[in-house]
């Protein structure tokens, strides 16, 4: 048995990233000194965040099963830790490792997110939301996680819902296509953009995003592989693409 886990700690130091995941997953469900001394050290790495990131969420929820040699502590203080933290902080164990192939999966098939309602990636979903096929070569990694668990913080033209008083009293309300120095462009139900001039303005909202806050709807490790997908996606089809090729 010794030598097993000796084996296992090993694994999760060398070889391909899902063996060293699934290394700690097995650490998690032993209960014994070496083991549990091994994912104390790691945690303690995680809570000081000096932990390896693809492998940061496995750590902490390896650490989830075993209370022994101060974990248990370790657990605690991380949780206390990220309890009043910004998303990104939050869910920082989320941002590295996944698996894009499951995290399409989430995109697609989630009973509860239902990415696919809201955005296209290639010809496949909706409009309600931005269109995805790109995303993961216009933006990095960080902004696809806090898009996913906080999509108040940068809304994409277009689809932020806006509310604003004019000094005259009327309250219009639009989707935010544009806000400058000088004017704030709303697109209106009709589809026309109306052009509002901020010295016109006595008071406005910032937009608000349709989508909820995904971290209510996923656990971190789905999290994990949706960014994980989002960020593979980097080709456009081709205008002469076809789907029998």
């Amino acid at each position: 048995a010794k030598k097993g886990v000796t084996e296992t700690i090993k694994a999760t130091r060398s070889g391909p990233l899902k063996t060293k995941q699934r290394a700690y997953a097995l650490l998690g469900a032993q209960s014994d000194t070496i083991s549990g001394k091994f994912l104390a050290k790691q945690l303690k790495a995680v809570v000081d965040s000096s932990g390896v990131p693809s492998t940061m969420l496995d750590v902490i929820e390896a650490s989830r099963q075993r209370n022994d040699f101060g974990i248990g502590e370790l657990v605690t203080a991380y949780d206390q830790s990220i309890l009043t933290a910004a998303p990104l902080v939050k869910y920082a164990a989320s941002l590295q490792g996944g698996d894009a192939i499951v995290g399409e999966d989430v995109f697609k098939n989630h009973g509860a997110a239902q990415c696919i309602r809201c955005h296209k990636v290639r010809d496949d979903g909706a409009d309600v939301g931005p269109d995805l096929t790109t995303i993961g070569r216009e933006r990095p990694r960080d902004y696809l996680l806090e898009a996913i668990v906080d999509p108040g913080a940068a809304i994409a033209p277009g689809f932020g819902l806006m509310v604003l008083t004019r000094k005259d009293g009327e309250v219009v309300s639009g989707l935010l296509m544009e806000e400058n120095d000088q004017l704030v462009s709303l697109k209106m139900a009709d589809g026309k953009v109306q052009k509002i001039k901020k010295s016109e303005i006595a008071s406005q909202q910032p937009p608000i995003s349709g989508m909820p806050p995904m971290g209510l709807l996923l656990n971190q490790g789905e999290v994990r592989d949706l960014v994980a997908y989002l960020s593979s996606l980097k080709r456009a089809p081709k205008a002469d693409e076809t789907e029998h090729e």
